[in-house]
């Protein structure tokens, strides 16, 4: 049987902005978040590495510890943030979505997360 995989948390612990994306975004938003605790903006990352079966409790714990949450993701709909939503009950307070079939690149990005920390 094997095991699967917990989600990547990187970033500030004391963060009260939580990045969650998952699948191709983790380089990107790996280096926005390294950036922008560099520059002394506290922000922290879950990057889900699998979706099923749903690290349910890992989920939960990260974001109870957070003033806001936002998920960031390459399609229309977000459906990570549906899946989320439907396995703990709890709504994230934005997404930044893109869906021209480009990925994010890291200047957008990291304006679209300040964005989230000012407003």
């Amino acid at each position: 049987m094997s095991r699967i995989s917990a989600p990547i948390f990187e970033g500030a612990e004391e963060a009260s902005l939580l990045i969650v994306g998952w699948g191709s975004t983790y380089g990107v938003l790996h280096e926005v978040t390294a950036s922008l605790n560099m520059e002394g903006i506290p922000v922290r990352l879950m990057h889900m590495q699998e979706l099923w079966p749903f690290p349910g409790r890992a989920v939960i714990e990260e974001i109870l510890k957070v003033k806001k949450w936002v998920v960031i993701e390459n399609n229309y709909t977000s459906q990570l943030s549906s899946i989320i939503k439907e396995k703990t009950c709890m709504q994230p307070t934005g997404t930044i979505l893109k869906y021209d079939g480009r990925p994010f690149y890291y200047d957008e990005l990291r304006d679209e997360v300040r964005k989230e920390i000012e407003g």
